[in-house]
């Protein structure tokens, strides 16, 4: 039998065991939600830029477009 075996043999130890397994899991949980809503937060950031960005290049290309049909 080995020593982890052994350590659960009861099942008091067994609820133990699976108690801090589950406090680990929780605040695993918890670490991985926080940093899913972090990383929600710099996506919708960097699709507010993109727009503004797009805006701005269609802005130009309108622009140039002016310019060129005024050679004409």
């Amino acid at each position: 039998m080995s020593v982890l075996e052994r350590k659960l043999e009861s099942p008091r130890d067994n609820f133990r065991m699976f108690h801090c397994v589950l406090k680990d899991h929780d605040a695993s949980l918890s670490e991985l939600k926080a940093a899913r809503a972090g990383d929600a937060s710099a996506l919708e950031g960097l699709r507010e830029e993109n727009a503004v960005l797009k805006e701005e290049c269609r802005t130009l290309r309108s622009s140039l477009n002016e310019q060129v049909s005024s050679f004409d």
